[in-house]
C-alpha cells in the first residue's frame, strides 16, 4: 500500500462554516488544506492517515474530522518532491514515510 504519493486533485470544495478551509477530493480520499493553497486539476503529494513521517521532528498523522467530515489524510505541495513527478508514484521511501503502529 502506498502511504505518500504523488495524486491529481479530482474536486476541491468549500466546508459550510468553515471560512479558512477547502475539501480537497484525492482518489476516493478526502484530505483539508488552507484555503486556495491547491487547484483543481493538479497533482499533490498525499500522505494517508496513520503514518509517521520519520523525519527530525517524527511527526505523526493521525485522523481528523471538521464538521463531521473525517480526513484520509494530508495533503503537501508538490515543489517537496524535487524529481519528476508522475501520478500514482509511491514516494513514502523518500519522504521517510511509515506505517503507524
Amino acid at each position: 500500500m502506498k502511504l505518500a504519493s504523488i495524486e491529481h486533485i479530482s474536486n476541491i470544495s468549500s466546508i459550510k462554516g468553515c471560512d479558512n478551509v477547502d475539501l480537497i477530493s484525492i482518489l476516493n480520499f478526502k484530505a483539508f488544506a488552507k484555503k486556495g493553497l491547491f487547484s483543481k486539476d493538479t497533482l499533490c503529494i498525499f500522505i494517508r492517515c496513520d503514518t509517521n513521517i520519520n523525519t527530525i521532528n517524527n511527526i505523526k498523522i493521525l485522523p481528523y474530522e471538521i464538521n463531521n467530515i473525517f480526513a484520509d489524510g494530508i495533503v503537501l505541495p508538490l515543489s517537496l518532491y524535487p524529481y519528476e513527478p508522475s501520478i500514482g508514484l509511491d514516494i513514502s521511501e523518500f519522504l521517510h514515510v511509515t506505517k503507524n503502529i
